[in-house]
């Protein structure tokens, strides 16, 4: 049974993984600013290591504990970060 991902609604160019242009990104990175942050992630030097989360999903709203991947949207022009669950992840890149 597919959760209905109300997070998402209303935003455009929903992708997974770290954004350098990110402020929560940068934040649990320790990275002051998007220009390092920008290099960092092009030399591979950036850690996407997943943790068990007992946070709930911000796209369908699961209270169920499991890792969290980070997901990226449009609304307008402000950047929206996202912690989404395995199963958004997959409706996402599906």
């Amino acid at each position: 049974m597919k959760r209905a991902m109300t997070g998402l609604e209303g935003l455009e160019f929903v992708s997974g993984g770290f954004s350098a242009g990110c402020e929560e990104c940068r934040a649990a990175h320790d990275i002051c600013c998007e220009h390092k942050a920008a290099a960092l992630w092009q030399n591979g030097e950036i850690d996407e290591e997943l943790a068990f989360s007992w946070t709930s999903c911000d796209a369908c709203n699961s209270t169920l504990g499991g890792s969290r991947y980070a997901v990226h949207g449009r609304d307008g022009d402000d950047l929206v970060h996202l912690d989404v669950c395995l199963d958004c992840i997959e409706a996402i890149n599906d």
